[in-house]
């Protein structure tokens, strides 16, 4: 009897109008080309999966989405005269998703959205998805602080954007650009397709992007918040301050991004609220990719990342200081309380007197106190037990590390040469200064802490001095630090597949500890100057093969 045991799905890409229109059209449909095996007995047939991020780089793309004046390029450009916020961080094929836009009609009437999706695209790092939409422009309320520092943007009258289910899962900007003036700002956002199961989940750290975004006078930092005293709530429902509404986008994120799609991995993409609410289909694939600055974490994000690792699921902290907050999400306030997970509550330093689950005399409510993971009073969770380093060196006073990362043996060999598996295809030597990952230790590192929860098995592949200009976060627990010499680590280990069904044998758990790991893998539009590293890409690309159990590339 013939039996079918995989149904083919017809795929299909489409680029879009240039006419003003909210809703994109369908210009041309590309068909996919699919393999099929026949087996002996019986008859079966089974359909290989399309590589998505293939066939969707092999477009052209468009530079424009970075070729106009972003508002806050200069130190007197006023931000509120353009500028939006979403009201979801990512959204699934086939949802929709709103922008709220704030424009200053006596500078700009009228203004456009453009809708681009980030990527290689032969070196443009875009592609334009959605021709430019008018829309006449709308000054909105900006409002003041809460007594507890929170800024919530009530704003009126949204975009609002259908996504059509054939768009590919990835990074997207909506870019508002001036009619008049030609200048404005971003909006991005993460469009998932929870269903596919690629290799590789990328997830973006939007929790901390909030909790540095000091729009409306306040952060959860001091430093950059209004009488330097930061809030203990932070809303989403605002606009970034940074880099022109693109957050820590393009300084840590675009990197990685551009390497693995230029590289042609299978990669799909959803945000850390999408780890906390279980949104994103985290068990759909063989690896979870923790990219760049990911410093605020929720209790289910945690638990979420630990579950994956017990399914096989190999987990890649490309970046430092993550996890190293807990915090809590809450609904939105007042007019918009029906949104979810649209608050972040984080008392820091203060939680201790002011954190309402650490006053309430409760103890079964200490692990959710949003102090630090591995305070011992509250969470009790060291981060290092799952990713292997833990945050320790940060800027002391002024300036940024850019430190050599040096390459070190694996602790139980005793060769000369950095022979272990992540050097594959490489020529790199223990301790080698010929500039092997010059620059791109910085400007926050990790390192291996001797408190009781190290992984078994914990191999340090490279191990770092740290400039004096830095200042250790922790007290010296680590066997492996000296306070005259301190060494920032990067590390690897593997644990067994613990519960069914195992994604992979081993979960196979690397951790960078440096957050300018990533600048090595693509220049990127930030930081035009920085150069490309053959040794960062290697072991990118052995590391990244290990965690779904393929061969190392050579």
């Amino acid at each position: 009897m013939i039996k079918l045991i995989t149904l083919c799905r017809l795929l299909r890409y489409k680029n879009f109008s240039t006419t003003f229109s909210h809703q994109p059209r369908a210009l041309t449909t590309k068909s996919l080309v699919y393999v099929f095996f026949f087996s002996v007995s019986g008859f079966s047939i089974a359909a290989t999966t399309p590589n998505l991020i293939k066939i969707e780089n092999a477009l052209p793309g468009n530079p424009a989405w970075h070729n106009f004046y972003v508002l806050g390029s200069q130190a007197t450009d006023n931000m509120h005269n353009l500028e939006g916020y979403a009201n979801k961080d990512s959204v699934n094929i086939g949802q929709a998703i709103k922008f709220y836009v704030n424009a200053n009609p006596k500078t700009d009437p009228t203004y456009s959205i453009t809708v681009y999706r980030l990527g290689w695209y032969q070196g443009s790092g875009a592609r334009q998805i959605v021709a430019p939409v008018l829309q006449t422009s709308i000054k909105q309320i900006i409002p003041k602080p809460y007594a507890n520092g929170m800024v919530q943007a009530n704003w009126i009258k949204p975009y609002t954007l259908n996504i059509p289910k054939t768009w590919v899962s990835g990074i997207y900007v909506a870019t508002l650009i001036g009619s008049w003036t030609n200048k404005g700002q971003y909006i991005p956002f993460v469009v998932r397709d929870v269903q596919r199961k690629s290799d590789y989940l990328f997830q973006t750290s939007t929790t901390t992007w909030q909790a540095y975004n000091a729009w409306g006078g306040k952060s959860l930092y001091g430093y950059n918040s209004t009488e330097r005293v930061a809030a203990r709530k932070v809303s989403f429902n605002r606009p970034y301050d940074v880099d022109g509404g693109l957050a820590a986008l393009r300084t840590w994120d675009i990197n990685m991004l551009y390497f693995l799609e230029r590289e042609g991995y299978d990669v799909t993409y959803q945000s850390d609220l999408d780890t906390h609410t279980g949104n994103g289909g985290v068990f759909n694939h063989k690896a979870l990719l923790s990219v760049g600055h990911d410093e605020y974490w929720t209790k289910a994000m945690r638990d979420n990342f630990e579950n994956a690792q017990k399914h096989g699921i190999g987990l890649g902290f490309f970046g430092a200081n993550q996890a190293y907050w807990q915090i809590r999400m809450e609904n939105a306030i007042a007019p918009q309380a029906t949104e979810q997970n649209r608050t972040i509550v984080a008392y820091k330093g203060f939680s201790e007197t002011e954190d309402p689950l650490a006053i309430d005399a409760n103890p079964k409510n200490n692990h959710l106190v949003t102090a630090q993971w591995r305070d011992s009073r509250f969470a009790n969770r060291p981060e290092n037990a799952l990713i292997g380093v833990m945050y320790a060196f940060g800027p002391k006073d002024k300036g940024d590390l850019n430190g050599d990362i040096i390459a070190s043996k694996n602790d139980p060999l005793q060769n000369k040469t950095a022979s272990h598996w992540a050097y594959t295809n490489t020529d790199i030597t223990i301790g080698a200064t010929i500039g092997n990952f010059k620059g791109f230790l910085g400007y926050e590192a990790d390192r291996v802490f001797d408190n009781g929860y190290t992984p078994a098995g914990l191999s340090i592949i490279a191990s770092s001095p740290v400039s004096q200009d830095f200042v250790d976060q922790d007290s010296p627990l680590s066997k492996h630090y000296d306070p005259k010499n301190p060494k920032a680590h990067a590390t690897i280990y593997s644990k067994p597949c613990s519960v069914l069904p195992c994604k992979n044998a081993l979960s196979t758990v690397f951790a960078a500890g440096s957050l300018q790991w990533v600048w090595g893998l693509d220049t990127g539009f930030k930081y035009p100057k920085l150069i490309e590293n053959h040794y960062i890409k290697q072991v990118t690309r052995n590391v990244l093969a290990k965690m779904i159990s393929a061969p190392l590339p050579y």
